[in-house]
Formats: C-alpha cells, structure tokens, sequence
C-alpha cells in the first residue's frame, strides 16, 4: 500500500499479499457460492485434487485433503493426525515456520528435538548427523525456510529419514511450484502447501 510521509510523496512497502486480482477474477468472485452437495461441484473437487497430485509428483492412489484453514491449520492438521506421544519427533527449526512445528510438538505433547538454527545458518550434513543414533519416528521441516529463504537440502533429509525408517513431513508452502519437487522419488509421506495436505494414502493412515 501507499502511505504518505513527512515532506510530501509516498513510501510504497511491498508485501506478500494482498495482491490486485484480474477483472475475470473479481467477476467470478462476485457470483453466488456453488452448492457442495452436486455432482457438478464433486468433479470440480477432484479435478483439482488430479491437478495437484500432478504437481507435487505423486502417484494417483495419493490422497488429498483440502482443508478450510490457514497453512499453519495445515501443519496442525498434520501433526496432531500423524503423530502422538509415542513418536519422536526431529524439528528442523531454522525460522518462524520450523518454530512453529516444535511449538506444535509442545502443544500436542509430542516428543521431539529439534536442530535450532540461526538466521542465516545452513543446515549442514554435520548438523544432521548429530542426531543419526537417537530414536527418532519422524520428522518436521519446512523445506524453503520462509523467513531466511534458506532452501535445505531434500536429498541429504530424504537419505536420513528413508534410512531410519522415519516418517517424513514436509511443509512445501513456501516452495511449491517455485522450487523442484517431487513428493514420491523424494520419499514425502506428508506434503503441506498453502491450505492442502497431501497424504500418500498407500502408506499413512489418519486416526
């Protein structure tokens, strides 16, 4: 937005979103609401739960779970149906977002450690494997750290987890369709992006 300053003239402050919409857009949203209880609106569901799959490289038998919430609904969702008190949990906390996975953990009595790193730190194969002879059932990270943009290394945590046999989250948010990614070669159990959960329904069961 633009807001004004002493001495005249305008300081502009770019934001990620809001954003301006295209006309054809704004004409769409000011439509009534589609009925969900059609079939019309059934296959405009699964068309695009189709697309996404495409998109994040996973097989068809995959499921999607569209959820009505914010993305960090989303990693909620994940953690709080995945895990319990039983696991251990490795959080990669390199910025708000890997934060905010450990304070889910915390939240939902779930046991973890977490690999803390400051703004600016690089996940390094060293700090991983610190941690190689712990117990550890599963993992949390957000992939593209959005606070720093630091993007981790997915084959070096796919490695790890594939060889621990952990499960694997991932919050993609940040990185899909910007960054490559490809949910089934990379060993993803669980994909979160935007206000989506991407299960592969072939090897996680939700309670």
């Amino acid at each position: 937005y633009n807001a004004g300053r002493a001495g005249g003239g305008f300081m502009r402050i770019f934001a990620v979103g809001p954003v301006p919409m295209d006309p054809e857009t704004l004409q769409t949203a000011s439509l009534q609401l589609p009925y969900f209880r059609t079939e019309e609106f059934s296959e405009v569901v699964l068309e695009s739960a189709g697309y996404l799959k495409n998109l994040l490289g996973t097989a068809d038998d995959s499921r999607v779970i569209m959820l009505a919430s914010s993305g960090t609904g989303a990693m909620e969702a994940a953690v709080v149906n995945l895990l319990n008190a039983d696991d251990y949990v490795l959080v990669v906390a390199g910025g708000t977002f890997g934060k905010r996975f450990r304070l889910l953990c915390e939240v939902h009595g779930i046991p973890y450690e977490s690999i803390d790193l400051e703004y600016g730190e690089a996940l390094t194969r060293e700090k991983l494997e610190a941690h190689r002879d712990k117990p550890f059932t599963a993992m949390l990270v957000n992939i593209h750290e959005t606070l720093t943009g630091q993007l981790y290394d997915m084959d070096m945590l796919s490695a790890f987890c594939r060889e621990k046999g952990m499960l694997f989250v991932v919050d993609a948010i940040s990185t899909f369709l910007v960054d490559e990614y490809a949910m089934d070669a990379s060993g993803v159990d669980c994909t979160i992006t935007g206000s989506y959960t991407h299960l592969r329904a072939h090897e996680t069961v939700l309670d």
